[in-house]
């Protein structure tokens, strides 16, 4: 199958979840509920930085739309001078959900700490193959949850500055029930005090 249509399709399979994250560290507990729209895809894939294709301005749903139905294919995107810079991702995109299913870990975006220009509230990462896969998120103020904001792989800790949150409950729901729900120790504590 075409590498780009297989991580359009992974993708797709998470439109009807959401994941809610409670999250501590010392004495701040957060809450954090993810979700997924196929307007979000085509900036989690890199496809905006292909600047010489004309898709990197185009309307993000409408792209989508065409890599699923084969109008837009890998082969497509990798004749760009600046496919390089993207192609690691289409190795470890099709895992999102199995990263957000696992232990991955969070942290906050430090942007002054990391001399970054991304926009983002969170990261969610996993150490996988000597790599680092970074997902990071943003709270959509309108509906107050959080969407991928970018999606990249590095071999060193730059955006991982701060001390990580520790997740101490986690529930997945897909088509409004819960499909998986797990609840560390340190939650349960929380909840009898």
């Amino acid at each position: 199958m075409d590498k780009l249509k297989e991580c359009a399709q992974s993708f797709s399979k998470l439109f009807n979840t959401e994941y809610t994250i409670v999250a501590g560290k010392k004495s701040k507990n957060i809450e954090v509920t993810l979700f997924f729209h196929k307007e979000h895809f085509c900036h989690l894939i890199g496809l905006h930085k292909l600047k010489d294709l004309q898709i990197a301005k185009g309307d993000k749903q409408k792209i989508f739309d065409k890599i699923i139905s084969d109008d837009l294919t890998y082969h497509d995107i990798s004749k760009s001078a600046f496919f390089s810079e993207i192609a690691d991702r289409f190795d470890y995109f099709t895992d999102l959900e199995q990263m957000l299913d696992s232990e991955e870990v969070l942290v906050k975006h430090n942007e002054q700490g990391s001399k970054s220009a991304i926009k983002a509230d969170y990261i969610i990462y996993k150490i996988s193959d000597d790599l680092i896969v970074h997902y990071f998120i943003e709270c959509d103020k309108n509906i107050e949850k959080y969407y991928g904001k970018t999606f990249f792989l590095r071999h060193d800790k730059l955006y991982l500055r701060d001390r990580p949150y520790k997740i101490l409950k986690k529930t997945k729901i897909c088509n409004g029930h819960i499909v998986s729900e797990t609840v560390s120790s340190s939650y349960n504590e929380i909840a009898d005090s």
